[in-house]
């Protein structure tokens, strides 16, 4: 079965009725996508939908009986026209590996671009997932279009590799179209780009050859240079290891479930835990939690300090549109009154946060560039990954509030704070420059650039999202991982190509 789902036939003639309730469902879901397409799942409601299709909103809800049901219907038909274009741009490859890579690259991106709606929806809600209480509607659907496009390579006969090599490409390939379209009035000005014009498409077309070209020849050839011939087992194998069972989820849940309850609901260690959780959220709610001075700080600094840190929770987990200082001022339990004497207005805290957390994040990637010491480049890149998906993991609120935003750029173009996520993307180049032997005017150093911070942003910003997507506890050991293994499966060979192909 498709991500389009099974599609009934019969001889019936379909009655005036079922024609026009048809009709009808139809004017509904495309006032739905041109919403979806433009606010995130979260921001989008009911009666927002019935204003774009010029009808009430109880309307709606006859004919769909809630929000989810409509997002999952309108995910369901956009991801199955994806999988039929995706069959048709796939399977009539039969050039050189190289011009099939040019081949694929145009096709896709040029369908992409005309056709941007799942894009859109893609990003505006991959950092938001956190925030629907229940399971993210039409998740199912975006986990069938991966095993099936990677079914779709496998049969084409493009990839002749292991299906878990060949899904980390398509993974990474994903993820930075999602990316470039998705959200290309952000990128677009980090380039000096114009969204709409030839350039940047062009720029799009030549990133992707750029950066996979060299890894999907490293799946083609062997150390000898011969092509690698089809493994079936193999393939199998990989697909089996890739691809995990919501039961697997499921009951990893339910062990830790059994670690809690083994307490004992009528346990002294159960009681004191419950304890110290209602302790700490009573005093919370009544704004007593402690705003600690430190050493030279005086009680005003302090209480803007601890300000700036709640924000950081608020401003990772909502875009900045829908945050509120009502929302921070009960966040961190306090009058959100008080907010207002420190940061007269939204933006001014927004500012704060993103300078802040740039700073930081500019410290720990100038520290794990600068030691990069090792003779071997593999090894350096090795490290490279890992010491910047270890920091990341840990400190993701930068990531999780970009995420958040680049998708609505278009929305407010003067962002607070953006000016210091552009200045940071320029000074890494420079770093790069700086501790590589990089070429001094070759755009592909940008590209790389571009790429890898793109999918490092996108991977820990966007956790939840693509582990439901792979079927990975986005917290867990082996979703990082597979990020470090796509990383270095994809960027190492273009780097390795890029330092070498002048030699």
């Amino acid at each position: 079965m498709t991500p389009s789902g099974n599609i009934k036939t019969g001889s019936a003639k379909p009655s005036k009725r079922q024609l026009k309730t048809e009709a009808t469902r139809k004017r509904i879901t495309d006032a739905a996508r041109k919403v979806f397409t433009n606010y995130p799942y979260d921001a989008a409601s009911i009666r927002m939908i019935g204003q774009e299709g010029g009808f009430n909103h109880s309307f709606v809800r006859y004919h769909f009986q809630s929000k989810a049901k409509l997002f999952e219907e309108v995910s369901r038909s956009l991801i199955g026209k994806y999988y039929q274009a995706s069959g048709e741009m796939i399977m009539d490859l039969n050039g050189p590996l190289h011009e099939n890579t040019q081949a694929l690259a145009e096709r896709f991106v040029r369908y992409s671009f005309e056709n941007p709606d799942p894009f859109h929806i893609m990003m505006l809600n991959m950092g938001a997932v956190d925030n629907v209480a229940d399971a993210f509607p039409g998740m199912e659907y975006l986990r069938g279009f991966h095993e099936d496009i990677l079914a779709l390579f496998t049969a084409s006969g493009y990839f002749e590799a292991n299906v878990k090599n060949v899904s980390h490409v398509f993974f990474c390939s994903s993820i930075l179209l999602a990316n470039c379209v998705g959200a290309s009035n952000f990128y677009c000005k980090v380039l000096d780009m114009d969204p709409e014009g030839p350039e940047y498409r062009q720029w799009v077309k030549d990133l992707f050859v750029f950066l996979l070209y060299p890894s999907v020849k490293r799946l083609f050839f062997s150390g000898n240079g011969k092509s690698v011939k089809p493994n079936t087992s193999l393939m199998e194998e990989g697909r089996e290891a890739l691809m995990h069972s919501a039961g697997a989820v499921r009951k990893r849940l339910r062990g830790a479930a059994r670690n809690v309850l083994s307490l004992g609901h009528s346990g002294p260690a159960f009681k004191k835990l419950l304890a110290d959780i209602e302790k700490s959220a009573h005093m919370l709610r009544k704004g007593r939690a402690p705003s600690r001075v430190r050493k030279g700080e005086t009680k005003g600094q302090a209480t803007r300090r601890r300000i700036v840190s709640v924000a950081r929770r608020v401003f990772s987990k909502y875009p900045y549109n829908a945050a509120s200082i009502r929302m921070i001022g009960e966040e961190g339990g306090f009058d959100f009154t008080l907010l207002y004497h420190y940061f007269p207005k939204k933006a001014e805290l927004f500012e704060a946060v993103t300078s802040q957390l740039l700073d930081e994040f500019r410290a720990a990637v100038t520290g794990i560039i600068k030691g990069l010491d090792s003779p071997s480049m593999h090894e350096n890149m090795a490290r490279f990954v890992a010491r910047t998906l270890d920091y990341s993991f840990d400190n993701p609120d930068v990531m999780m509030g970009c995420m958040q935003n680049i998708a609505q750029l278009d929305k407010f173009e003067d962002m607070p704070g953006f000016e210091h996520l552009t200045g940071f993307l320029l000074e890494s180049l420079d770093l790069f420059r700086e501790y590589l032997p990089l070429p001094e005017s070759d755009e592909r150093v940008r590209m790389w650039l571009f790429g890898f911070g793109s999918m490092v942003f996108s991977c820990v910003g966007a956790a939840s999202y693509h582990a439901q997507v792979l079927g990975m506890e986005p917290r867990g050991a082996e979703y990082r991982q597979w990020v470090k293994d796509t990383l270095m499966s994809v960027f190492y060979p273009c780097l390795k190509d890029l330092l070498f192909s002048e030699k």
